[in-house]
């Protein structure tokens, strides 16, 4: 701008600011022209001086006004984003960024990262004009229970910051359910084994995978393994709301009652799970097997047989074998015609019946051996 025109005179001219400054990036030249590329906006108020060596000198008051450069401005909805809880190998439903341009030129996005377990699941900020929106879709995936804090960095250049967005979440854990809630088996002989089947299902919405099925209970009375119909497995991946089936053994090595837990095992996200299961049973002892010997006819003559008959019986539901040196006297009879219904290895020896070589009387059965005797002189026996 010259200034000139207003003031004439004799030259030469010569000009200067008398008060005041000029705004950053101007000057005043030998003409009175103020010309330049100002570098701030404000307004800058200075006083022109005019001589040309005959008093009095020409002043000027002038106040200058240096508008903002066109600039964007990045104006987001919100500054934290608070994820609800979401279970542990899961994903939440996507939240949703508004990013508006309040400035007066075009808005540029350069790198926008989120923090682990944070995900841009949609984007629609590339470049932005003046007044106008784009959206920025978030979800969160968390890997570990407890609470999650990470941030949104959104780089725009030529608009400052980066710019940071508080991101929130919580991790829980994924529900199952193991039926029965508790495992408890019927009385059992020692000796012997009794079964029950369960089911362990996923009742979350996040799939889990299984690892190793179970731990070693810490009784060693109960077993547990893969069940007959869609058994538990080492490494099977279970869907949301489905279930596998597994089986628990109780062999008691002693009576009385025995109690454990059975401690499962899976991992959704990074995380490993050990829900549990209480089992019991009760053992009982086996029963004694019995053994009764009868004569018939029980009185008889010289020369006359009676039969001896000896009856085993295993109320017991394993087998029992028979000890060694088991048998049945007979001093002074006659013996012959030894017979051996369960095969025991049973033999007539001098004044006895011996039983217990080689067989075992079957669970819940009985066994026969018979022998005839005959005495040396009439009597009872």
């Amino acid at each position: 701008a010259s200034l000139l025109p207003r003031y004439r005179g004799a030259a030469p001219i010569t000009w200067s600011i008398a008060t005041g400054t000029l705004p950053a990036g101007v000057t005043l030249s030998g003409a009175g022209v103020l010309s330049g590329t100002p570098t701030a906006a404000g307004s800058s108020s200075f006083t022109v001086q005019a001589a040309n060596g005959t008093p009095p000198d020409a002043t000027q008051n002038v106040t200058v006004t240096i508008a903002p450069a066109p600039a964007p401005i990045f104006s987001p909805s919100t500054t934290v984003i608070n994820f609800p809880a979401q279970e542990v190998g899961g994903t939440t439903a996507e939240q949703v960024l508004t990013i508006t341009n309040t400035g007066n030129s075009a808005l540029t996005f350069g790198a926008i990262t989120p923090t682990a377990t944070f995900t841009i699941s949609s984007n629609t900020c590339t470049s932005v004009a003046p007044a106008m929106t784009c959206t920025l879709g978030l979800t969160f995936s968390p890997t570990f229970v407890g609470p999650v804090m990470g941030s949104l960095v959104i780089n725009t250049p030529g608009a400052g910051g980066p710019h940071f967005i508080s991101l929130n979440g919580t991790g829980t854990t994924p529900t199952t359910a193991i039926a029965p809630a508790g495992i408890s088996h019927d009385s059992v002989t020692v000796g012997s084994s009794n079964s029950l089947n369960g089911t362990f299902t996923n009742t979350s919405p996040v799939s889990i995978t299984l690892g190793n099925p179970f731990a070693t209970p810490g009784a060693a009375s109960f077993t547990i393994t893969g069940g007959m119909v869609a058994p538990c497995t080492n490494g099977a991946v279970m869907p949301p709301m489905s279930g596998c089936t597994f089986t628990s053994t109780f062999t008691p090595a002693g009576a009385g009652m025995v109690s454990s837990t059975y401690t499962f095992s899976f991992t959704a996200g990074m995380q490993t799970f050990n829900p549990t299961v209480v089992v019991d049973g009760t053992g009982v002892a086996a029963p004694t097997p019995t053994m009764t010997v009868a004569f018939a006819p029980a009185s008889v003559n010289t020369g006359v047989n009676s039969t001896l008959t000896i009856t085993l019986n295993n109320p017991s539901a394993s087998g029992a074998s028979i000890a060694l040196g088991s048998g049945v006297n007979t001093p002074g009879l006659s013996l012959s015609g030894l017979t051996d219904s369960c095969s025991l290895g049973a033999f007539i020896s001098t004044g006895s019946v011996d039983l217990g070589m080689a067989g075992i009387i079957p669970a819940m059965g009985t066994c026969t051996v018979t022998v005839q005797a005959q005495s040396p002189m009439a009597g009872t026996f």
